[in-house]
């Protein structure tokens, strides 16, 4: 019987660096754009699907902000149960997750990187459920980048494209490569669907003694995964892309949004 995805994990925990000096006053997933916070946008993607539990992985000096966020927003997303989980260290997007493994179980789930705004006829959310319920495997949001951008991203090798639905088999992750030696421009952004065998390879990772550079990455465990035989599909996403991870992405996601 398949399994129908009900957990969203958002890691916001990051200090926001890039957005200074918004950041020095405001968690980066509750600064604004367009009159709304970048949180909310990620929120509003629940609708219509069966999500019913979003885990919030924060940093401990923002605890209250967040409590605050959701007192004032209860009634707006009051057929949501919300858990919070702290971050006690920058230690990675990885170390975030397992953060919140307690409450996944073995339970397919989504995870959203929430200053990435993606527009699009539905649901970001949406798509990856119905997408989950197709392949039963790890699925990942990429975008297409101009061949000289791919060394600012993780990038992927691909294979076996199901043109009806937009979705690869991913074969390869290669962190930041020089552009010559990208095997694609497809990058991976935003987020997608987890299972736990994911979360597995994040354990194993965390428990071993190997030579820790930027904490625990996510793409990490997904290259592991690979080398054990593991399927993970990308979807290339064709929508807009709003990148809200600088202070420019900001200011063209504020143009964009207040023409639509």
């Amino acid at each position: 019987m398949t399994k129908k995805i009900t957990k969203l994990v958002l890691p916001v925990g990051g200090v926001g660096e890039r957005l200074r000096p918004l950041t020095l006053s405001c968690p980066k997933a509750l600064i604004k754009v367009n009159g709304r916070c970048i949180l909310d946008y990620a929120l509003d993607e629940v609708k219509g699907t069966n999500i019913n539990e979003v885990i919030l992985i924060i940093s401990s000096q923002h605890k209250e902000f967040f409590d605050k966020y959701l007192r004032d927003n209860y009634s707006r997303f009051s057929d949501l149960t919300f858990h919070i989980r702290i971050q006690e260290e920058a230690f990675g997007n990885g170390d975030a997750l397992l953060k919140a493994a307690d409450l996944l179980g073995n339970e397919p789930f989504i995870f959203r990187f929430v200053d990435d705004l993606l527009i699009s006829d539905k649901s970001v959310l949406g798509y990856l459920s119905d997408l989950y319920d197709d392949y039963q495997s790890p699925i990942f949001v990429l975008i297409r980048v101009p061949q000289g951008d791919v060394s600012r991203y993780g990038v992927v090798a691909v294979q076996e494209k199901d043109s009806a639905k937009n979705i690869y088999r991913i074969i390869e992750f290669i962190e930041k490569p020089k552009p010559e030696e990208a095997p694609s421009n497809l990058i991976f952004i935003g987020g997608g669907v987890m299972t736990y065998k994911i979360i597995e390879q994040l354990l194993k990772l965390q428990n071993s003694d190997r030579e820790v550079k930027d904490g625990l990455p996510i793409t990490d465990a997904f290259v592991s995964y690979l080398k054990e035989k593991g399927v993970i599909y990308g979807w290339e996403f064709l929508g807009k892309r709003l990148d809200c991870g600088t202070l420019e992405g900001l200011e063209e996601a504020e143009k964009y949004l207040a023409k639509i």
